[in-house]
């Protein structure tokens, strides 16, 4: 049985071109000023590495399959064509640079009707959680933003995955569930894995309908109202049935 849903913010919930555009933009020239790169050949190559151009995303952009972590191995990519290095330590300065132009930059869109999907979930008895490459203040804001921060029990960041799997402990205390009763759903990959490697029903959000589904999902979505549809949660509906009639 299903007793908590947990959404990808950055990728499930939120606009990610209209969230990261702008700061992908910044963090670019950033990063050429911070390694002192003066061609301008390289500020683009590193533009397109991050597959975000022109207001559009493509399908295989490293944000998509594998979030912020993906986009540093990309660009680590570009400059090491170039022979330059790109030290952990600076990826590391650099998603933190990112996290602040999101945070000045970036416009936090909903994808969808959110209420009506969080509404419809609470009516069902599941809790919702969102987990976040972020920190938890960013995660509110964004949460505040988007006018859903009512309906969301509980956040997990980066820093809840341990080992390329969520950290157990952390989970349960936050979420108050185990993990083969959570729905996971987002686009990354790498981020399904861990959460399909824990138990959890792993869901592929692919809004582009690309016709891709990962070794990692359980299961693919094309909008978030197709989760109201899934047989996991139909079976919620009997179980909740069941109880109620059990109780009369």
């Amino acid at each position: 049985m299903i007793r908590t849903v947990l959404f990808h913010l950055e990728d499930t919930l939120i606009d990610t071109v209209s969230y990261y555009g702008l700061p992908l933009h910044y963090t670019a020239e950033y990063l050429m000023r911070a390694k002192r790169i003066s061609d301008p050949r390289i500020l683009e190559d590193l533009k397109d590495a991050s597959g975000i151009r022109n207001g559009c995303m493509k399908a295989d952009s490293p944000l998509a399959v594998n979030g912020e972590k993906g986009l540093m191995q990309a660009w680590a990519e570009v400059l090491a064509g170039t022979g330059i290095s790109f030290s952990s330590e600076e990826q590391k300065n650099t998603i933190f640079f990112l996290h602040q132009a999101c945070i000045r930059f970036g416009t936090v869109m909903p994808k969808g009707n959110l209420m009506l999907v969080m509404n419809r979930l609470k009516h069902r008895g599941i809790t919702v959680g969102t987990f976040s490459e972020d920190d938890l203040e960013t995660m509110r804001r964004c949460l505040d933003l988007l006018g859903i921060s009512h309906a969301v029990s509980y956040g997990l960041t980066i820093s809840s995955l341990h080992d390329e799997s969520f950290h157990e402990a952390d989970f349960m205390e936050r979420s108050g569930c185990h993990y083969d009763e959570t729905l996971f759903v987002s686009q990354n990959h790498a981020v399904l894995k861990a959460a399909r490697v824990c138990g959890m029903h792993a869901v592929y959000f692919d809004e582009r309908r690309t016709g891709i589904r990962p070794a990692e999902a359980d299961t693919v979505i094309y909008d978030l109202r197709d989760l109201l549809r899934l047989s996991l949660l139909k079976d919620n509906d009997a179980e909740r049935e069941k109880a109620l009639r059990l109780q009369g």
